[in-house]
């Protein structure tokens, strides 16, 4: 497609101001338009086998409550920091927040280089899964603590975006959906899973 670039709009906002900081111009776009909250397969981590489904957790407002009524102490007791938590809250903030709007929840598991398209084996950073296999392809990583039993997740960058845009699509053509009802979309490939045991340094 020649003229994809026309395809993409642009906005620019701050999680930190109102209403993200959007225009009204904006919103009136995402009025009109879907909108998909990119979360992570990972962010209902307790549950053994994740479904495109909600799953009850600490409501935002309660959230909001704990933080600015506790002292920090108790807040380092009650909550957990990892990043698995605001996600699983933003999935929450979107189910209370998102009626207004075409919305859907879109939950990839773990992000690799390009395997395709459009330059095979780019990336842009050493994060996440990528932080692990570069240096060990390498050998640069000589030990890790895990469990080798358990099979991680991982799926390229390029199949992840395009079934992103396929998971859009399908929030527009169903407006029904909200609230409860509201699509949700898992993006994993079980044949992916790597096997750590394959790494020389790894052992029970």
């Amino acid at each position: 497609m020649s003229n994809f670039r026309e395809k993409f709009v642009p906005m620019i906002g701050g999680l930190y101001e109102v209403d993200l900081g959007f225009t009204k111009g904006d919103t009136d776009l995402l009025t009109h338009k879907s909108f998909i909250y990119v979360s992570t397969v990972y962010s209902n981590c307790h549950v053994k086998h994740n479904e495109e489904r909600f799953y009850n957790y600490l409501n935002p407002e309660e959230l909001i409550t704990l933080v600015q009524t506790s002292s920090e102490s108790t807040i380092n007791e009650t909550i957990s920091s990892c990043p698995f938590l605001t996600k699983a809250i933003s999935e929450m903030v979107v189910k209370v927040n998102g009626e207004s709007i075409l919305i859907g929840i879109f939950r990839p598991s773990a992000v690799t280089n390009v395997s395709r398209e459009s330059l095979m084996g780019w990336v842009d950073n050493y994060s996440t899964a990528m932080g692990f296999i570069v240096p060990a392809s390498k050998g640069l990583l000589k030990f890790i603590i895990c469990n080798s039993d358990c099979k991680p997740s991982v799926i390229p960058v390029d199949i992840i975006i395009s079934a992103l845009i396929a998971s859009k699509w399908d929030v527009f053509n169903q407006p029904q959906r909200r609230g409860d009802k509201i699509n949700l979309h898992l993006c994993i490939d079980k044949r992916s899973a790597f096997d750590v045991r394959g790494f020389p340094f790894t052992r029970n």
